[in-house]
């Protein structure tokens, strides 16, 4: 899950994440509350 309040830096985590085949994003949200 990553969790950032800026596209771009959710966007460039992602990227860093899918580079690990054996690493899967569940899910985004751009604050905790929508997080949770």
């Amino acid at each position: 899950m990553i969790t950032d309040d800026h596209a771009l830096v959710r966007r460039g985590l992602r990227a860093m994440l899918e580079a690990h085949p054996e690493w899967e994003v569940c899910g985004e949200a751009s604050n905790g509350q929508e997080a949770v």
